[in-house]
C-alpha cells in the first residue's frame, strides 16, 4: 500500500502557517457570511436572527444535511416548504459548533453515518430537534 504523503505534507504547511487565533476569526466571519446569506433571503431580513434558548418554542426553520467526511451539504427551509439557503460546512466540531447556535431553533434531519453521533448532538444540545435517518430503512429512499 502506497501512501499520499503530497497530501498529508500539504496539509501540514497549510495549518502550519495559521495560528489558532487566524482559524477562529476565519470560522469567525465564514458563519458570520453564512448567517447574513440567511438573513437576506427570509421574509423578515432586516431583523436579525435570535440565538436559541432552551425553552421549548416552533421550529422556524427545516434542514437537511448530507454529511460527508471533509465537507457536508446542508439545505434550509422554512414552514413553506421554500428553500431559504443552501451551502456547505466543513465537517468539523468547529465549525457546526459555530454556525447552529445562530440559526433559530428548527427541525435538523441527517443521514445516519459515522459522524451522525457527534452532529446529532451539537444541534440537540442548543434546543434545535434532530432527527437521524437511516436510508435504508426510509420508504421513499428505497
Amino acid at each position: 500500500m502506497k501512501k499520499n504523503t503530497k497530501v498529508a505534507i500539504e496539509k501540514k504547511l497549510e495549518t502550519a502557517g495559521k495560528s489558532k487565533k487566524d482559524k477562529t476569526k476565519l470560522l469567525t466571519a465564514n458563519v458570520r457570511m453564512r448567517v447574513h446569506k440567511l438573513e437576506q433571503m427570509t421574509p423578515n431580513a432586516g431583523r436579525k436572527l435570535e440565538a436559541v434558548v432552551t425553552t421549548p418554542k416552533p421550529v422556524k426553520f427545516y434542514i437537511g444535511i448530507d454529511l460527508g467526511d471533509k465537507k457536508s451539504n446542508y439545505c434550509i427551509m422554512n414552514a413553506g416548504a421554500e428553500i431559504r439557503a443552501e451551502d456547505k460546512l466543513a465537517t468539523t466540531r468547529e465549525e457546526f459548533g459555530a454556525y447552529f447556535p445562530v440559526i433559530p431553533r428548527s427541525r435538523i434531519a441527517l443521514e445516519a453515518g459515522t459522524h451522525s453521533p457527534w452532529v446529532s448532538d451539537l444541534p440537540e444540545g442548543l434546543g434545535h430537534e434532530v432527527y437521524v435517518a437511516n436510508p435504508r430503512k426510509m420508504e421513499s429512499i428505497k
